[in-house]
């Protein structure tokens, strides 16, 4: 089952941890992590759910791999995430993971193995201290300015290529993930990050579609509205002009007054 709404007062949310055999202690680092949050000393603190918003893993090949004796080092990854996540379920926590750009082939077979439950690629999260729906979704459905990150993303998401992908032999799969990486780390560094990062209309885009969580963005801003591309631009055209020359070593925040918030919690 694939869950597209949660009902929870607490949630420890994370993503793009990127686990892979390279570098495992990430993993230690991840399971530590999580049950520090989680310790049985504090129950009113421990989450109802963990969510993991994509790429939970450098790269999934299949769930054919946990029965396979090429899986290597990911034998470790895997137990150590299903002795964490049991750990969990028997402090009724529940575990919900969502697909990314890297481990998009995850399925009911690996989610099983390590107590885990399958989100949709857009959730809607509901609490009683909150009158709207807070929208999870994973960033780079947002990085809309980078075409050819989107098409791959499209094409790798069709039945049609997935299943030939996991029709070939494991050895050969390893390879393809492997050559992708390696692209795509060639890629990103030839990339600015403007195009690399959210897109603010796609976003605002987004947020239209959904409007309780725009009216929930809007509620809890001080200025009482969503910012925008021209709030950054008048900013930055500022900054770059003589009017600005006695301006330096300022950290200055474009979000209506939001921040001012952060601190006020913090204070309290």
């Amino acid at each position: 089952m694939i869950i597209s709404k949660i009902k929870a007062e607490n949630v420890l949310i994370c993503s793009d941890l990127h686990l892979c055999p390279e570098n495992l202690p990430i993993t230690n680092f991840f399971c530590e992590w999580i049950l520090s949050k989680c310790d049985k000393k504090y129950p009113r603190y421990r989450p109802d759910w963990l969510l993991i918003l994509g790429d939970l893993f450098d790269h999934w090949i299949g769930d054919d791999l946990i029965n396979s004796d090429r899986k290597g080092a990911f034998e470790i990854i895997i137990n150590k995430l299903d002795k964490c996540f049991l750990t969990l379920k028997s402090l009724n926590i529940s575990v919900g993971i969502m697909h990314g750009n890297r481990d998009f082939l995850m399925g009911e077979k690996l989610l099983k193995h390590i107590h885990a439950k399958q989100l949709d690629n857009l959730v809607k999260l509901k609490s009683s201290q909150n009158a709207n729906d807070i929208l999870l979704v994973h960033g780079d459905e947002l990085c809309t300015d980078d075409t050819k990150h989107q098409i791959f993303r499209e094409l790798v998401k069709t039945s049609h290529w997935q299943e030939q992908f996991k029709s070939k032999p494991i050895i050969e799969r390893q390879k393809i993930a492997n050559s992708l990486r390696g692209q795509s780390e060639t890629e990103k560094a030839a990339k600015t990050m403007e195009i690399m990062d959210v897109n603010p209309e796609s976003a605002d885009f987004f947020l239209k579609k959904n409007n309780d969580v725009r009216k929930m963005m809007e509620k809890i801003t001080p200025i009482g509205r969503m910012g925008n591309a021209e709030d950054v631009a008048y900013l930055v055209e500022f900054l770059t002009s003589d009017k600005s020359n006695f301006i330096t070593g300022l950290s200055i925040p474009i979000d209506g007054g939001t921040h001012l918030l952060s601190k006020n919690l913090l204070q309290k």
